[in-house]
């Protein structure tokens, strides 16, 4: 291992970790900075990753995805890998409550449990102000039974925040 100073960088760190072993393989780019053949930016922050602990071959990416950068608009989105990460899909987007006005998700996080289900969990958004302010609405867990590919949405109502 590296010895960790005011000049270690993170490729030092990926370095020795690839020397372990603990990393294989090359580095798969899964979003871009070009804008999406839907017309939305490609632009994305607030990153994870699970790989299914039963099929390390299955992994799920999700990020907060904008939609305009210059509106700073964005939503909570995912891609999936049946192949360890050599290629990725986009999953289906994440179902909106427009009855309570979530315009998107924020803050995501996701996991797999030992049955080889998935949990994505986000916070809804809305707008509360001019000319765009938004507030969080709690937090929504969504789960998929086909690696990520689709979304089951939560239970109806689920609005923590009144």
């Amino acid at each position: 291992m590296a010895h960790v100073d005011d000049t270690t960088t993170s490729a030092d760190f990926s370095a020795d970790f690839y020397d372990m072993g603990t990393l294989s393989g090359v580095n798969v780019q899964v979003t871009h900075d070009a804008k999406r053949s839907d017309g939305t930016s490609g632009s994305r922050s607030e990153c994870d990753l699970a790989v299914d602990p039963a099929n390390p071959d299955s992994m799920i990416a999700v990020s907060k995805r904008f939609i305009k950068n210059e509106n700073y608009t964005f939503t909570t989105a995912s891609a999936f890998s049946s192949d360890g990460g050599n290629s990725w899909t986009d999953s289906r987007d994440l179902w909106l409550d427009a009855n309570q006005g979530w315009i998107g998700y924020t803050d995501p996080a996701i996991a797999f449990d030992d049955k080889s289900t998935a949990y994505l969990v986000s916070e809804p958004i809305v707008f509360i102000g001019p000319p765009d302010e938004i507030a969080g609405r709690g937090m929504s867990c969504f789960r998929s039974g086909d690696d990520g590919a689709t979304w089951q949405a939560p239970p109806a109502g689920w609005d923590n925040d009144p």
